[in-house]
């Protein structure tokens, strides 16, 4: 009975039952700490967008806190395990043009609604000591689809 309800809960694809998702970020979109919203239009693809904060953001008035805004795109590879995969900009006040990042990672999303996010990604910064740079970094996201 129990392999019986395992092998059907298996069948399902968690983002089918519970395409919208909201969840706590630290590092990765948000720079520091943030909230991200994410709706699968398709078992397997998405959007999302992300609004944090980050204290490394230079400007005319020195380094300060910052509101972050990321709107992304996602692709999902696999059913409760998943290869996460994103792309997107990133931006906030104090920078002239928003930056590009990608994303490669780990997801895990339970049919229940529980979400579990680990990933690397990087971020192109044209605009970093007057050269071009690419950015490395991890984040991490729990949170709850419904």
């Amino acid at each position: 009975m129990i392999g019986l309800l395992l092998a059907a809960s298996l069948a399902q694809n968690p983002r089918e039952v519970h395409p919208f998702a909201l969840g706590v970020e630290l590092l990765g979109k948000p720079g520091l700490l943030g909230i991200t919203s994410e709706y699968d239009f398709d078992p397997s693809a998405g959007i999302g967008f992300t609004l944090g904060f980050t204290p490394a953001i230079r400007s005319r008035h020195g380094e300060a806190l910052s509101l972050t805004y990321s709107p992304h795109v996602s692709v999902n590879l696999g059913r409760v395990h998943a290869l996460h995969l994103e792309a997107g900009v990133w931006w906030a006040p104090g920078l002239q043009t928003a930056e590009p990042f990608v994303g490669v990672g780990y997801r895990l999303q339970l049919i229940a609604g529980f979400l579990l996010q680990l990933e690397a990604m990087a971020l192109y910064d044209p605009q970093s000591s007057g050269q071009a740079a690419i950015w490395g970094w991890a984040g991490l996201m729990l949170g709850w689809a419904f």
